[in-house]
């Protein structure tokens, strides 16, 4: 048993659907990207779940910055 108070240093882990609402996205967008190996996650069991980090990778990966004008 945990002892209060206790701070875990593990990243929060978001569900397919809790991920899919956080990025505003479809719900089939996330396991197209993750089997395309555009996106890392955590396989826990038969569960797929995506760290903060994981997703930010995935939106830089995403992010077109704008041309520069000359």
């Amino acid at each position: 048993m945990l002892e209060e108070p206790y701070q875990s240093s593990l990243p929060q882990l978001f569900s397919e659907w809790d991920a899919a609402q956080l990025l505003g996205c479809a719900p089939g967008t996330l396991p197209k990207a993750r089997k395309q190996g555009l996106i890392g996650y955590v396989r826990l069991g038969k569960g797929i779940f995506y760290t903060e980090e994981q997703l930010q990778e995935y939106l830089d990966l995403l992010t077109v910055q704008p041309q520069k004008g000359e």
